[in-house]
């Protein structure tokens, strides 16, 4: 493993976006999420290792270009083009080190009908 090459575990995963909150979504919110991991599971996740899932709750007008600048200059890693940028629902990258994946996707379109709704992160690895 180089310097540059963060070392990703359940325990220390590179920090989400300022203001980012750990979040466990009911109702729509939920469902959307659901679809997004099924996604990212179905791109990117090897069948020997299962993906560990975070979800995270940003601040209202989190862009995804801002999410993607913040990963971007913590994951020195190559992109991992299995993964679509645009999913449906979300907009999404992954990057590969060896056997090591680590992907995000941001839904940041409001949920019809919740008042309140903010854009939500999922944050998946693999070592």
């Amino acid at each position: 493993m180089t310097a540059c090459s963060p070392e990703l575990t359940h325990q220390s995963q590179p920090t989400p976006p300022p203001g980012a909150h750990a979040s466990v979504e009911d109702g729509p919110q939920e469902q959307r999420l659901d679809e997004v991991v099924i996604q990212l599971r179905e791109a990117v996740q090897d069948r020997s290792r299962p993906l560990e899932i975070a979800t995270y709750r940003l601040p209202a007008g989190a862009t995804w270009p801002a999410v993607a600048e913040h990963y971007g200059k913590l994951i020195a890693w190559p992109r991992d083009l299995r993964l679509a940028e645009h999913l449906r629902g979300a907009q999404a990258r992954a990057w590969r080190s060896d056997d090591r994946i680590f992907a995000i996707a941001l839904i940041d379109t409001p949920t019809p009908g919740v008042a309140g709704d903010a854009p939500m992160l999922v944050v998946a690895t693999a070592e």
